[in-house]
């Protein structure tokens, strides 16, 4: 069996295991897409409100300032996060990592 995801509007409803494509659109209707957990073929492997363009998944734009990195699919902050071991959330009104402390 495979994996596929239900699209409306490019943007994955629903992920289920069936034996076709071309199942899930005649037995359950709407657009479908195939996806592959080991991530071998479109990025990431399709989640409920995950995008798809056509060349890849990718998740929801966590900010608006975030960038989709068309190489790997996956969001950039305008700005690098530290690596300094220790743990970060980002601010997005001030355009900052911000250290999470423990309070």
């Amino acid at each position: 069996m495979s994996y596929y995801a239900q699209l409306e509007n490019n943007v994955v409803t629903q992920v289920i295991s069936a034996h076709s494509k071309n199942w899930c659109e005649t037995v359950l209707g709407g657009t479908w897409q195939e996806t592959f957990i080991d991530n071998s073929q479109f990025f990431h492997y399709a989640g409920i409100g995950y995008n798809f363009d056509g060349t890849g998944f990718y998740a929801p734009q966590p900010y608006p300032s975030w960038t989709l990195d068309k190489t790997t699919y996956n969001w950039q902050s305008p700005k690098p996060m530290p690596q300094d071991g220790q743990h970060y959330q980002w601010n997005e009104t001030n355009q900052e990592w911000q250290v999470i402390t423990n309070g």
